[in-house]
């Protein structure tokens, strides 16, 4: 997994919290910042924080990297996105 696919990954974040941001007419949905947290040795993760710097989500840099090759993790995340976002701006 290099950085670059992570970054080509966090490009498809903002996509989809964009589509989700116009679909709910709340542009600050699409104001987030991604910062990578340490899980374990080898097992990073990259929190979705808002304006606020809250945590909207957490999701494995492995889930990034593979998100744009693989449409099942794509799928999984835009379902984790939905139902992140509706919860953390109470939609």
């Amino acid at each position: 997994m290099s950085s670059e696919q992570i970054k080509t990954g966090e490009e498809i974040v903002k996509e989809i919290l964009g589509k989700l941001a116009a679909d709910f007419n709340r542009p600050e949905i699409n104001d987030v910042s991604f910062y990578v947290t340490t899980k374990d040795f080898d097992n990073n993760q990259v929190s979705i924080l808002d304006q606020k710097k809250q945590v909207v989500l957490k999701i494995s840099d492995n889930d990034l990297a593979d998100l744009p090759a693989d449409r099942s993790v794509r799928r999984r995340l835009e379902a984790q996105l939905g139902a992140a976002v509706k919860a953390h701006y109470k939609l």
